[in-house]
């Protein structure tokens, strides 16, 4: 399960606040964006595991919510 947790969130968690100061700075310009990968398992019911959808509950949840905290910025954050 750590594995899981490890490379499905907190990779993404670590870049990604670690690349928003970077992000900050281009406020006024169309180029800041976060895109992160998500799926179906994160927003649905199924036999993919458990532990890989809540994976991708949690990512879609923190994208959410960067969206709003971030586009406050400028910053578009989406997960597709």
């Amino acid at each position: 399960i750590e594995h899981i947790w490890n490379t499905n969130y907190k990779s993404m968690f670590g870049l990604t606040t670690k690349c928003y100061e970077l992000l900050k700075r281009e406020q006024g310009s169309s180029s800041s964006s976060v895109v992160n990968i998500g799926s179906v398992a994160g927003v649905t019911s199924m036999k993919s595991g458990t532990p890989y959808a809540s994976t991708k509950a949690a990512m879609n949840q923190l994208t959410a919510n960067w969206a709003c905290e971030w586009g406050l910025q400028g910053i578009r954050v989406n997960s597709v």
